[in-house]
């Protein structure tokens, strides 16, 4: 028996979080009309990682693997009472390495739940809105203060069959990292190039990315996160203040089976 989960919507904007909870799946999501399976369904894009944009970022697919959240709004208004719109996923993936490139087409193609639209209650009225302007990102000091800043590397690697951060196993009495306090540092996180997707999921702290692949961000890119999902050979600079509060943390893989065979390591933010 074939389960497909559905919500009724009015014609209206709404706000979704979509979030990746599984342990090694990657998707691309796209909404089409069930009438048009042809035609993506553009909707706006407005967090990466539970952080807000700058702006909202007009999308028609999202690009989600293992923790990456991302908010959106869609905007059923376009739609007649009684259509149905769909959410696919285009992602091809046949193993827990991660995605192997190729888009599903036609029938290929993953449902993974269905919006039906029906009508306002009498009386009710839409006052559902997209502002213009999300909120300012903190400034990144220029590139002369980053190469002054403390630089760390992280490299997430499979060796002889085991799961390592920088050559090395989780031992929660080891601290791989302690910045102070109230300072900044610059950190890079690098897939030493298995066939193997690692998101790298940094707690506590969100980042700012200098730089993806030696380039620099845009889109949904400009924003802060948490959650650097890296490709095979994938090398991701990024900016970090440490403003909040002192403890002790960890940076781990969110493929939950790396994770699991301790591809985690501790770091602590201590007092100035």
């Amino acid at each position: 028996r074939k389960v497909m989960p559905f919500m009724n919507v009015k014609p209206r904007k709404y706000r979704f979080r979509v979030y990746d909870g599984g342990p090694s799946r990657f998707y691309e999501l796209a909404l089409y009309n069930t009438a048009d399976r042809d035609t993506q369904i553009g909707f706006d894009i407005i967090t990466n990682d539970g952080n807000l944009l700058e702006e909202p970022f007009a999308g028609s697919s999202i690009v989600i693997g293992p923790a990456n959240r991302h908010d959106i709004i869609v905007d059923f208004s376009k739609f007649a009472v009684g259509d149905s719109i769909e959410m696919l996923n285009l992602m091809e993936q046949v193993n827990g390495q991660g995605p192997t490139g190729r888009r599903l087409q036609g029938d290929e193609r993953m449902e993974v739940m269905q919006f039906r639209v029906v009508n306002f209650e009498a009386g009710e009225v839409d006052n559902s809105r997209v502002p213009s302007k999300l909120r300012e990102l903190p400034d990144i000091p220029h590139q002369k203060e980053l190469d002054e800043l403390v630089h760390r590397e992280w490299v997430f690697d499979h060796d002889m069959g085991l799961w390592t951060v920088n050559g090395k196993f989780m031992d929660p009495t080891i601290v791989s990292a302690a910045p102070v306090q109230g300072t900044a540092e610059v950190w890079t996180f690098r897939n030493a190039g298995s066939a193997w997707a690692h998101p790298c999921h940094v707690h506590f702290e969100e980042c700012q990315v200098l730089e993806w692949n030696g380039r620099k961000p845009t889109g949904v890119l400009k924003s802060r996160k948490d959650v650097m999902t890296l490709g095979p050979n994938d090398v991701v600079k990024v900016f970090y203040r440490f403003d909040d509060f002192e403890g002790r943390y960890i940076i781990h893989c969110h493929n939950n089976i790396h994770e699991d065979n301790a591809m985690m390591l501790r770091w602590d933010i201590v007092p100035g």
